[in-house]
Order: structure tokens, then C-alpha cells, then sequence
């Protein structure tokens, strides 16, 4: 489908993600232009240099991260991949958890016309701390859980909590570019 037109764009980032410091922890910033970066032939008409005047606290979002990553951030937020709910996404330079990553994943490809899964309890009933996930992302998880986009430990866990790495990204990108 469309991620997969985007995998010479994506082949290099995979590289890049999984030879230098695959342990790495990535900040907001960096899943949110890997992503939109993804996405960037269907968010063409996306203004990147400015919020929509409909964004609640326009004027909070406005100027939030640094220079090369404001744009992403507009463009995520104008096109409602991210949300002014998601506040962590407020803040520079923190790390990304693998609940807040599934938000913004499970909305990307919704954006970009994935079919939504009704009942996902076959697939959430596999998850061991299932219960320990937010409740407001538990939505999002069991979309890209669901989906084989996001998945578990070894030992049936999630972990939402736990700060996502390079190379969990570049397999996620890989898995994206497939669809």
C-alpha cells in the first residue's frame, strides 16, 4: 500500500536507526518526523509552517520544539495524527514511551486508511499486563498490536511504560513499509 512506496525513503533511516547506537532512546521529536516523514506524500497539503486556527491552545503548540522539528509537529497536529490531549508531546527532548509511540502509529495509518479492528480482545487477552496499560492508549495499543505492527515481549508483556529505542523503531518502520 502507500508505506510501501515510501521504503527507498525508509531503507535509509532503517539503516541509519539500526548501526548507530540501536539502543538509543528516541525523544517525541524524532518519532514524530521518522513518522510524518513516512506519511509525506499523503500530508502534501499539510501546512508545516503554521498551526490551523482550529487547534485548541493554538498559541501553546505554537514554537514548542526546535527549529528542524516544529514542522512535524504542525503538520502531526494539523492533520490530527497527534492531538493537544497528547501533552507529552509538549515538552522537548523527552522520551517516548511505547504507549504514547502506538498512539501516534495507530493514528498514522488510520490517516492513511487502515482498516480499524472492532474487536480486538483476541489479540489483547494475549498481553500479560494488559491491565497496566494507560487506559487512554489502550485504544491505540490494541490497534497496532492487533495489526502485528507494535507487538510484546517474549514473555507475553507489553510494557508500555518502557522508553522506545532506535532499533524497536526501525522495525516498526520496516513493518510500516510492508503495509
Amino acid at each position: 500500500m502507500y508505506f510501501k512506496s515510501r521504503l527507498s525513503f525508509a531503507a535509509r533511516p532503517i539503516c541509519w536507526l539500526q548501526q548507530r547506537k540501536p539502543e538509543k532512546q528516541l525523544t517525541h521529536e524524532e518519532l514524530t518526523k521518522v513518522i510524518i516523514s513516512l506519511m509525506k506524500d499523503k500530508l502534501n497539503d499539510i501546512p508545516s509552517d503554521n498551526l490551523n486556527d482550529d487547534i485548541p491552545n493554538r498559541d501553546y503548540w505554537t514554537n514548542r520544539w526546535d527549529n528542524w522539528s516544529q514542522p512535524y509537529l504542525n503538520i502531526a497536529l494539523n492533520s490530527g495524527i497527534l492531538n493537544t490531549n497528547d501533552t507529552a508531546y509538549a515538552y522537548k527532548n523527552m522520551l517516548v514511551s511505547r504507549e504514547d509511540m502506538s498512539k501516534i502509529v495507530a493514528r498514522a495509518i488510520e490517516y492513511m486508511g487502515s482498516e480499524h479492528i472492532d474487536n480486538t480482545d483476541e489479540y489483547t487477552n494475549k498481553i500479560s499486563d494488559w491491565n497496566n496499560v494507560c487506559g487512554l492508549c489502550k485504544p491505540y495499543v490494541a490497534q497496532v498490536y492487533a495489526k502485528g505492527i507494535i507487538t510484546g515481549y517474549e514473555d507475553g508483556t507489553f510494557r508500555g511504560t518502557n522508553y522506545v529505542t532506535r532499533a524497536e523503531l526501525s522495525v516498526i518502520v520496516e513493518k510500516l513499509s510492508k503495509k
